[in-house]
């Protein structure tokens, strides 16, 4: 899918005077740091995550268990060979999905019981951008640029069955992380700015958290959010998280000032908490006591009415580019085709207030393509199973979908003057199951343009059985396929 470009022909709307390529090495890391960071190690960039999470069991439909909200708080080193370190530390509050407050404790919906939540405060959480690793791209119109970072991630499980049976999901960690980082190119290339204003879209799949003691339940927890960057950094953050880092996580005021390894994650802060309990003799899990008559109330999910008139005047035309992974326990990802098209959509609102779901009528059409060459798939050969199949188009004709109405809201990105839209839905059919998950980025100029001129764009990440032309056979796992979207307008 990564070929060269120069990208001054293909986005500039004025006149222009500057040229690069955005898969020179030197060019790929400076604008990828720039984006997601600083050049300058004294500055301390936040990009703020918020989106919801959602828990799928088989043949049961998609349900909403919490809405996720934090930061990421990173400072990136330029060393001496041109590669940088970038060094972070990660907070992230749990939400009600309903009334939206921060929660401690957790009744399971699956098992009943009472959960001691544990926050996502991951430190260290660094990384190493080596100069001659290229970042893949995506162009898009209005002088956008999308740039993904894809992992599945398969690796022995901290938590192993043995030691931590109610914990552990089996001897190996599996999820899948989605990134997508949109910015304005021309700003990138024009400017020698250190930092400049962006936001994106992350999706991620993965086993139970291990506070939610659900051991080796089948089901798999699914992340989205949309993100951004806070230009004056920690003013952004809400005020009620804000008081919880003062009182009890000071650390995450701040970036980290070295390299350490290894990384933390949920798993690897769970085991050491739990593994100091049993060192003092405590019980491992400790349920908090919590407020319960505090005064809260329902929050109904909230959509800019400007996006539900762009989204609901006609039928819209969507092109898609993206890439299909393999996701199989204990090996790693296969990056198996690319694709390629255009949907058509029409999107219905909700009848009336008592109606909870919006529908959709979707048409598609599309190619699939060699991951490597970009040459148009007519046959393929299965690098999993070994045999050779052949390829069809991608066609969907009159595919009607209800997206539940609390699974569809918007919120404010403030840096790059954008509403995002987050969009989650789920198709529960046995063994032809999938789960797709839709971030969109709306400017607030086009916002107030006519229905029919209002240009959106984002991402789509869908987790799926095996595609039935694959011919996976009894191959265990997913299909995961992730794409840049935009509108044509």
């Amino acid at each position: 899918m990564v070929t060269r470009f120069v990208l001054f022909l293909l986005i500039c709307v004025i006149p222009c005077s500057f040229e690069y390529d955005i898969n020179d090495p030197k060019t790929n890391l400076d604008f990828f740091v720039r984006t997601t960071g600083s050049r300058d190690p004294k500055v301390e960039t936040v990009n703020y995550l918020n989106g919801s999470v959602f828990a799928k069991l088989p043949d049961m439909p998609l349900v909403k268990l919490f809405n996720y909200e934090g930061y990421n708080i990173n400072r990136k080193i330029h060393l001496a060979n041109g590669s940088y370190n970038s060094l972070s530390r990660e907070f992230v509050v749990y939400r009600h999905p309903e009334t939206n407050s921060i929660q401690r404790v957790w009744i399971n919906i699956y098992t009943g019981l009472a959960n001691e939540i544990f926050f996502v405060a991951n430190d260290p959480v660094n990384g190493h951008f080596r100069l001659g690793d290229i970042v893949p791209t995506q162009i898009l119109p209005k002088e956008k640029i999308g740039f993904n970072s894809d992992y599945v991630l398969e690796y022995q499980n901290p938590l192993d069955p043995f030691n931590y049976s109610r914990y552990s999901a089996g001897p190996v960690y599996d999820s899948v992380e989605l990134f997508e980082f949109f910015v304005n190119v021309t700003r990138l290339a024009e400017t020698k700015d250190d930092s400049v204003p962006a936001a994106g879209a992350w999706a991620r799949k993965s086993q139970f958290l291990p506070w939610m003691e659900m051991s080796t339940t089948p089901g798999d927890l699914f992340y989205t959010s949309m993100f951004w960057k806070c230009m004056d950094g920690l003013n952004c953050v809400a005020n009620e998280i804000i008081d919880i880092i003062k009182a009890e996580f000071p650390i995450y005021l701040k970036a980290p000032s070295s390299y350490e390894i290894p990384n933390e994650t949920s798993w690897t802060q769970f085991k050491q908490v739990i593994d100091e309990r049993r060192k003092a003799g405590l019980p491992d899990i400790i349920i908090p006591q919590v407020n319960v008559t505090q005064n809260v109330t329902s929050q109904k999910t909230w959509v800019d009415p400007r996006i539900l008139r762009a989204l609901t005047s006609d039928v819209i035309s969507v092109h898609f580019n993206g890439t299909g992974m393999s996701e199989i326990v204990g090996k790693q990802q296969i990056n198996l085709f690319n694709f390629e098209g255009e949907v058509f959509l029409q999107v219905n609102l909700p009848a009336n207030e008592n109606n909870s779901s919006y529908t959709a009528t979707i048409y598609a059409e599309g190619i699939f393509q060699d991951p490597n060459t970009g040459t148009v798939l007519n046959n393929w050969f299965n690098p999993i199973t070994g045999i050779t199949v052949k390829v069809p188009l991608i066609i969907i004709q009159s595919l009607n979908v209800d997206i539940p109405r609390d699974f569809v809201y918007s919120m404010a990105l403030p840096s790059e003057d954008s509403v995002g839209l987050i969009t989650a839905q789920s198709n529960p059919w046995g063994e032809l199951w999938d789960v797709n998950l839709v971030n969109l980025l709306f400017g607030n100029s086009d916002l107030n343009m006519a229905a029919d001129d209002v240009f959106f764009y984002g991402t789509f990440a869908r987790f799926s059985h095996w595609l039935p032309w694959m011919e996976m056979g009894d191959v265990a796992g997913n299909l995961v396929l992730k794409a840049t979207v935009f509108r044509n307008v």
